[in-house]
């Protein structure tokens, strides 16, 4: 029998045990495909904890749209699919909360009172906007599509006619440069909202 064919079977198998509740079935899928989610996770979020997060979640839901699941498709296909909507959902809240900070950052949103804080935001700005302002021309664009407009890695190449990998070379450079700097001023807090929008 071809190894394609075994494959086939083997998911009919565990799928069908599944549809029965067959928790030694679950168990299977969960040792099969617990590591190669989790690595793919990691490799999309750059975070352990919310890979681990998020393969839980995806166990969950197989678990519990287990009668849903048709034994002639991919379980493996079913998990990963899952798993890639479930990273998009949490990127675009992360993005969406980062953003806010970025916004109120720049007065953007209320203005803050604490005059320590205001420094410090003011801070913020100026090393961002020196930085921005000194990269050659392409590099410089590209951030400030990426930044301050928030358009997609997609968007950019297309607008500046260069590829994908180019904008994303260009963003993580500028991002190490810009961590460099303020973390050389002392101003941890930075981290905690633009840098995002640049990897």
């Amino acid at each position: 029998m071809a190894e394609g064919e075994q494959i086939m079977l083997e998911n009919y198998r565990l799928v069908t045990s599944l549809r029965q509740d067959n928790h030694s079935a679950f168990e299977e899928l969960f040792r099969l495909y617990c590591r190669p989610l989790k690595a793919f996770a990691i490799e999309e979020l750059k975070s352990e904890e919310l890979a681990e997060d998020a393969v839980q979640e995806i166990f969950c839901k197989l678990w519990l749209h287990r009668h849903k699941l048709d034994p002639r498709r991919s379980v493996r296909g079913f998990l990963f699919t899952c798993l890639k909507n479930h990273i998009l959902n949490v990127i675009r809240t992360r993005k969406n909360e980062i953003l806010k900070n970025y916004r109120f950052a720049y007065g953007q949103s209320q203005p803050c009172n604490d005059t320590e804080q205001d420094v410090l935001t003011h801070e913020i700005q100026r090393e961002v906007h020196q930085l921005i302002n000194h990269l050659p021309e392409v590099k410089r664009r590209i951030v400030q599509l990426s930044l301050y407009q928030g358009w997609s890695h997609e968007r950019i190449a297309d607008e500046l006619n260069v590829s994908i990998n180019t904008v994303k070379m260009y963003l993580s450079q500028t991002s190490r440069q810009l961590r460099y700097r303020i973390e050389m001023h002392g101003v941890k807090i930075f981290i905690f909202f633009s840098l995002y929008l640049l990897l």
